[in-house]
């Protein structure tokens, strides 16, 4: 019976640590999106005020300005992105090139690359692959419109050689 109530202890307590251990785990996880959910909401209201003209977007200048504001270093260094490599979001979030992006792009870009140096360079990738892509679809259409040319030329002689052979046959 002894054997039996210190098995049925050690059972309760290990289930016991188990169940703790989940509501440890989630309640952790719940605060670090919460904290997540805070952060992100105090730097688009840190990105709107870099809006000093009030477009609602963001000019390539005013970034510059404010990156050098020390709570946007702060939020910066929270999330693990130095101000280089947020220069360097910029650029890749500016994807028409008017050098301007709306904050709640530059915001989720720069979650996006929270803490890993590789997710920058994986983002840069994406932004060549596009534009290298852009690259080949230009060409394509160039080729594809030479080809188009020569095939009518092609024609065109062939037709032309065909009344010739006509004309000094008939």
């Amino acid at each position: 019976a002894l054997v039996f109530i210190i098995y049925m202890s050690f059972t309760l307590f290990a289930l016991m640590n188990v169940v703790t251990g989940v509501f440890c785990e989630s309640a952790i996880r719940t605060a670090e999106e919460d904290k997540k959910q805070v952060l992100m909401q105090q730097m688009h209201e840190l990105f709107l005020e870099a809006d000093d003209d009030g477009s609602g977007t963001i000019s390539a200048d005013e970034f510059e300005s404010h990156l050098k504001d020390p709570q946007m270093l702060m939020y910066l260094k929270a999330i693990d992105v130095n101000p280089e490599e947020a220069r360097h979001l910029f650029t890749l979030l500016d994807t028409d090139g008017c050098g301007e992006i709306e904050a709640e792009a530059l915001v989720n870009g720069c979650l996006r690359l929270q803490g890993s140096a590789k997710a920058i360079e994986l983002a840069a990738f994406i932004q060549d692959h596009k534009i290298e892509f852009q690259r080949l679809m230009d060409h394509a259409e160039v080729v594809e419109h030479s080809l188009s040319f020569l095939s009518d030329n092609i024609t065109q002689i062939h037709m032309e050689l065909n009344q010739v052979g006509s004309r000094t046959s008939g």
